[in-house]
């Protein structure tokens, strides 16, 4: 599984001694290379999330229920099953948590109403250098019928927290994963204050590689770098 780091460094620090060449690459998943630029700040609503991504919540669940039911009827090996269930239920409320929390707040628009599609803009640059090196769109179908009490039109801008993975070798992350904090959040002031903090620069960003990507027919769901 991939690991999620925040950076203690700050790129006015003194840069750190070249890795070894010799050490293996890890798969990672980061905020950003000096922490979130932005961080979300959100606290996760579980009830609220659960109400639209319950399936593996439950199934979890449902699978240390049984393991421990044959535990105490059948053999005592089934705990470690049950301890991997419960391992993988904690993992997966607190990668949640976590990026409701420190998630980077990136910036994302309604681009269509039928299908509802949401672009999120985000620079995946992982050496913490000035401005954007490796901009990219992600384009995601959007699982909610309104935006902040207001129904789906094109251009509402949407409050999302995301991760990144890929190498930590690597100059930039090789994909980043937004999640829509409404899913999770029913507190409609907390989330007007992340789309508050996002730069004007980087919504002017979005706006520009949502022009471009329509223009080159791209704007669908997908992963789309616009080096």
């Amino acid at each position: 599984y991939p690991i999620t780091v925040l950076r203690t460094n700050f790129p006015d620090e003194p840069e750190n001694e070249e890795p070894d060449d010799d050490e293996p690459a890890r798969e990672v998943v980061y905020v950003t290379e000096y922490g979130a630029a932005v961080p979300a700040w959100v606290e996760l609503d579980t009830g609220r999330w659960m109400a639209r991504h319950w399936l593996l919540p439950v199934a979890m669940m449902g699978l240390a229920g049984v393991f421990t039911f044959l535990m105490l009827t059948v053999i005592s090996g089934f705990l470690w099953l049950v301890l991997g269930c419960v391992f993988l239920l904690w993992r997966y409320w607190n990668g949640v948590r976590h990026t409701f929390r420190h998630g980077n707040a990136n910036p994302g628009r309604i681009v269509s109403v039928e299908p509802p599609l949401v672009a999120v803009w985000s620079d995946l640059d992982s050496t913490g250098t000035e401005g954007p090196v490796a901009p990219a769109v992600k384009v995601l179908r959007y699982p909610l019928k309104t935006v902040l009490g207001q129904p789906l039109e094109w251009g509402l801008a949407v409050p999302t927290a995301s991760t990144y993975c890929g190498s930590e070798k690597a100059d930039a992350w090789t994909d980043f994963k937004p999640l829509f904090l409404e899913e999770g959040c029913g507190d409609a002031v907390a989330l007007h204050e992340v789309l508050a903090r996002i730069p004007e620069w980087q919504w002017a960003e979005l706006d520009g590689a949502v022009q471009r990507l329509s223009a080159e027919g791209k704007l669908k769901p997908g992963l789309w770098r616009l080096e």
